[in-house]
């Protein structure tokens, strides 16, 4: 745990917890709490992402529109990985793994 409130010291205040497999993990939430949400490996665009891109061609998805856990770019309007940012593993229940740390006693 010490190293976990050496690495974040707002864990207390500003972090989250779950269990699997018989340990416990904290997550960070930071800004937006999005690196600690459950969320889905897709390759190909969501409605979601679908929608966001008629209505704001050529651009960058804010996370706020985004329902997967890779980045997107509207090329025109269709939804498009962007190549710049990979798309990051995630546990077997969704999670994005390097946002979660094991906390040990």
């Amino acid at each position: 745990m010490s190293d976990l409130k050496a690495k974040y010291p707002r864990m207390d205040e500003n972090g989250v917890w779950r269990c699997m497999g018989g340990r416990v993990y904290a997550c960070y939430l930071g800004a937006t709490g999005r690196a600690c949400m459950k969320t889905r490996a897709v390759r190909k665009p969501t409605a979601v992402l679908r929608r966001y891109c008629a209505q704001y061609p050529n651009t960058a998805v804010p996370n706020a529109a985004n329902d997967t856990s890779a980045s997107w770019v509207c090329q025109g309007v269709t939804p498009i990985l962007d190549a710049r940012y990979p798309q990051p593993a995630l546990d077997r229940r969704g999670y994005v793994r390097d946002s979660w740390l094991e906390v040990t006693p």
